[in-house]
């Protein structure tokens, strides 16, 4: 606020509060003489002390404390900026406290998930919960309604995958518009049928993810004689250890013939030795697989609008086909 203006109103108040006082010492005297007549102005009076008015304060003080507010958050911010990612887990870690009546009530009412330990995650009203047998990470509600194990929503009272649900749902609906033109094209046939009739399967994948490689080794070595068409959507993962997915997936596709090199990568663990700077749909399959809630790899849809967001081996992924015929567009 102005500084000028502060010190009219100021000064404009004091005048009203003097005002105001002389008016009520007035009336009181009045009120005294008509009460006690023998008494004369000559008589000495005790003089009343004048009640010290209350300093006003300007809003000066109000703005210091909002800018002093601003810095404290600012040096928040900028001290969350300077943190390394290790030095952010620590800060999480610490944050994180031991939860072992959580562990009771859990394996008291659901047996079967078999939970080890558990560790409450402060203001959040979630639990990070160990499992036993596995390394997946896993969250729990303090109400125990629900576990999500590895981004998979689980229902605790039935065990129904409730996130495959929903993609499947998703999947009913996209199969046949898909961009498979920004997809890598891999090809296998029997050597006898027409490639155009191939049944299609597309798999959401990273570069860089262990399932993925694992279910490629086995497909690129034991369906190559399987009458079907691969479609690879590349998802590249924004987690720790992914760092170099992104230019991984663009060197594949700018090496002239991306269906080999995705094979050769997944395989012999080759890449390309362009610089990746061709044109190429990687951050638009990201992006597309964000918007469908594929967030895990490898996320495989078939042409019958089943799907799995698991590795798959190729016997199973035969038995999905051989399920149901493909959806017509």
């Amino acid at each position: 606020m102005n500084q000028e203006l502060i010190e009219k109103q100021t000064k404009s108040k004091y005048k009203i509060a003097a005002i105001t006082l002389a008016i009520f010492v007035g009336c009181g005297w009045v009120y005294f003489k008509q009460n006690n007549p023998n008494v004369t102005s000559s008589q000495p009076v005790v003089q009343q002390q004048q009640p010290q008015l209350p300093v006003l304060k300007t809003e000066e003080p109000i703005v210091q404390v909002a800018q002093d507010t601003k810095k404290e958050d600012a040096a928040v911010e900028q001290l969350n900026e300077n943190l390394t990612q290790e030095q952010r887990i620590k800060r999480f870690e610490k944050s994180l406290i031991p939860n072992p009546e959580f562990v009771k009530k859990v394996n008291a009412k659901y047996p079967g998930l078999k939970v080890t330990s558990a560790k409450s995650i402060s203001q959040m009203k979630i639990n990070v919960v160990t499992l036993e047998n596995t390394m997946a990470v896993a969250f729990m509600n303090d109400e125990m309604t629900f576990i999500d194990i590895s981004g998979h929503m689980i229902n605790p009272a039935n065990q129904e995958d409730i996130s495959l649900f929903l993609a499947e749902m998703k999947a009913s609906t996209f199969f046949s518009s898909l961009p498979f033109e920004k997809a890598i094209k891999v090809v296998y046939t029997d050597g006898k049928s027409d490639p155009a009739k191939n049944r299609k399967v597309a798999i959401f994948a990273d570069p860089d993810c262990p399932y993925c490689r694992k279910m490629d080794q086995a497909i690129h070595t034991q369906m190559t004689n399987q009458n079907i068409t691969f479609y690879y959507f590349m998802n590249p993962l924004r987690i720790p250890g992914h760092e170099q997915a992104p230019l991984k997936a663009a060197k594949i596709w700018c090496s002239g013939n991306a269906g080999k090199a995705w094979v050769e990568w997944m395989l012999k663990g080759t890449l390309p030795s362009n610089d990746g700077q061709c044109k190429n749909p990687v951050a638009e399959t990201k992006q597309l697989s964000s918007s469908l809630g594929f967030n895990g790899t490898p996320t495989i849809i078939f042409d019958n609008n089943q799907m799995s967001m698991n590795d798959v081996s190729p016997q199973e992924m035969i038995t999905v086909l051989n399920s149901k015929p493909p959806i017509q567009k």
